[in-house]
């Protein structure tokens, strides 16, 4: 368990820098979450987090100055700890996919956290090679502009880590002690966290386009399926 959480905190830092670097919406959750699914042998549960994540923060967008939560590191985090969770114990359900995501969401707060530090530094960064460009240093710009990479990608790598391992663990404890009662609440919270999702959508739908559309009838469309099984 601890290679395979080293290999997602790796692969996830790659996944993040796509969110300041190419922007070629591999970082959007819909993308990610079944990226590491696959990875760890479960994208239909990367699928369905990453859906989740979609809708749960579309309605956050880097305006201006405002520094969104990072859904790209929680979906990351969620995925991996539901789908390691799950192999510990025997299989992934709703019901633990409902407790991951309410266990690890903030996840997505403390990358904002370091979001939001990391823009302090490559403001600094910026004036010291604005100075150092000055003063004849024609290679400033690219230095900085390289170390604020590696700071980015560090960050991300560290925090999934940190976040990732210890969740995972939680989780494979906690799960197994959970009485009836509190699984059927599981149970509703996983059909209710769509429902939740599609409503920010619905607000939203103006300026994203296409992409909500497409995840709340996935959703939809999934509950559905659940509900048939389980009926």
């Amino acid at each position: 368990m601890v290679f395979k959480a080293i290999v997602i905190a790796v692969l996830g830092g790659l996944i993040c820098l796509d969110r300041i670097v190419l922007q070629g919406m591999v970082s959007r959750p819909v993308v990610t979450g079944p990226i590491i699914g696959f990875c760890l042998g479960d994208a239909y549960t990367g699928l369905i987090v990453g859906a989740f994540m979609e809708l749960f923060w579309i309605n956050r967008s880097p305006i201006g100055a405002y520094v969104p939560p990072n859904d790209t590191l929680a979906t990351v985090v969620i995925t991996a700890a539901a789908i390691l969770a799950g192999q510990s114990m025997g299989a992934t359900s709703p019901e633990l996919i409902a407790l991951t995501f309410l266990v690890c969401l903030p996840a997505g707060l403390l990358g904002q956290k370091l979001d939001v530090w990391k823009t302090a530094r490559n403001e600094r960064r910026a004036r010291l090679a604005l100075n150092e460009v000055q003063a004849g240093d024609a290679d400033a710009v690219s230095r900085r502009h390289h170390q604020s990479l590696l700071q980015a990608y560090l960050g991300d790598v560290v925090l999934i880590g940190v976040v990732l391992l210890p969740a995972t663990l939680f989780l494979g404890w906690i799960y197994p002690l959970f009485p009836l009662p509190f699984m059927k609440t599981l149970l509703v919270v996983y059909f209710l966290l769509p429902v939740l999702g599609v409503g920010i959508a619905l607000n939203t739908i103006h300026v994203r386009g296409v992409i909500p559309v497409f995840c709340g009838l996935f959703l939809t469309m999934n509950v559905v399926l659940e509900l048939f099984r389980f009926v």
